[in-house]
C-alpha cells in the first residue's frame, strides 16, 4: 500500500508502462514497420523519481519515429553506414535486385552486394527528395490513447490514496 502520493504514482506507472509499450509495438505491427524486428525489441521504459516529481520515460530507436512522420525530406545523401546496417539485418536477398548486376551476370560477393544495395537505397532517397507517408501513423494516436488511460488510472489511484489518507487522519484524530 503506497505511503505517499509519489509512491502511489510509481505504483500506477509500474502497472501502466508495460501495457503502453505493448500498445506501441501493436501500432508498429499494424503499420507494417517490423522488417528487422529490431524496433520491436528495443523498447525500454523507466520511472524517474526525484523530490516531488515522478515521471516515466519510454525509449526506442529514432527511426521508429521517422517512420511515423507525415513527410521526410532528403536534401543530402543519407548516412550510408546506417543503410548498410539495415541491408545486412534485412538480408540482401530480400531486395529485388543488386544495382549494377543483371540477372545473367555473375553474382557479386555478399559484401559488395550489400554496399551496392545500400548505395541504391540511399541514392533513391536522394533522387525522390520527399517521401510522403500514407495512413494514420502509430506514435501520436497510440500516445494520446495511452495518455488518456494514464490520466484515468492516476485519477483512480489518487482517489484511493486520498480516501485512505482521509480515513487514517480521521481515525488518528479520534
Amino acid at each position: 500500500m503506497p505511503e505517499s502520493y509519489d509512491d502511489m504514482a510509481v505504483e500506477v506507472l509500474e502497472e501502466l508502462l508495460p501495457d503502453w509499450v505493448d500498445a506501441y509495438q501493436q501500432g508498429i505491427e499494424q503499420e507494417g514497420y517490423k522488417l528487422t524486428q529490431e524496433l520491436m525489441r528495443d523498447f525500454r521504459y523507466k520511472i524517474v523519481r526525484s523530490t516531488g516529481i515522478v515521471s516515466a520515460e519510454i525509449e526506442f530507436r529514432k527511426y521508429g519515429r521517422y517512420k511515423d512522420m507525415r513527410q521526410l525530406r532528403f536534401r543530402r545523401l543519407p548516412d550510408l553506414d546506417a543503410i548498410v546496417d539495415f541491408v545486412m539485418k534485412a538480408g540482401v536477398e530480400n531486395f529485388a535486385f543488386v544495382p549494377g548486376y543483371q540477372s545473367a551476370m555473375r553474382a557479386p560477393t555478399v559484401s559488395k552486394a550489400v554496399q551496392r544495395v545500400a548505395a541504391g537505397v540511399a541514392f533513391g532517397f536522394l533522387q525522390r527528395g520527399n517521401v510522403k507517408r500514407d495512413g494514420k501513423g502509430w506514435y501520436n494516436t497510440t500516445t494520446m490513447k495511452q495518455l488518456n488511460n494514464a490520466k484515468g488510472a492516476l485519477r483512480r489511484g489518487v482517489n484511493r490514496w486520498f480516501a485512505r489518507e482521509l480515513k487514517k487522519s480521521a481515525e488518528d484524530g479520534q
